[in-house]
């Protein structure tokens, strides 16, 4: 039986693959769009085919699986940074450096 916070970061990782699938799609489906050389018919295609709503990911903590005041660059809750920070394992970080 998985942990509850490997359950949430496996979940969040499945979803950042699936996001970034529709992403590719739209954006492709876009080009088309606005290309002019192509004919009219299939330009009207893409534009049903292109997908509206697109879900935002959540950024996550990759130790704990907070998904609150993560840090964009380390994927690190506070918490975890600052105790990560004291013991010394993140280089050119200090207790109250970031």
């Amino acid at each position: 039986m998985i942990k509850k916070n490997q359950q949430k970061i496996l979940k969040n990782k499945i979803n950042n693959i699936i996001i970034l699938k529709y992403e590719l799609k739209n954006i492709i489906l876009k080009s088309i769009i606005h290309n002019q050389n192509i004919n009219n018919k299939f330009k009207l295609y893409s534009v049903f085919l292109q997908k509206k709503k697109i879900k935002k990911n959540k950024k996550i903590c990759l130790i704990s699986g907070h998904n609150r005041s993560v840090n964009n660059y380390l994927n690190l809750s506070k918490h975890n940074m600052n105790y990560l920070s004291k013991l010394g394992l993140l280089q050119n970080f200090k207790i109250k450096s970031w």
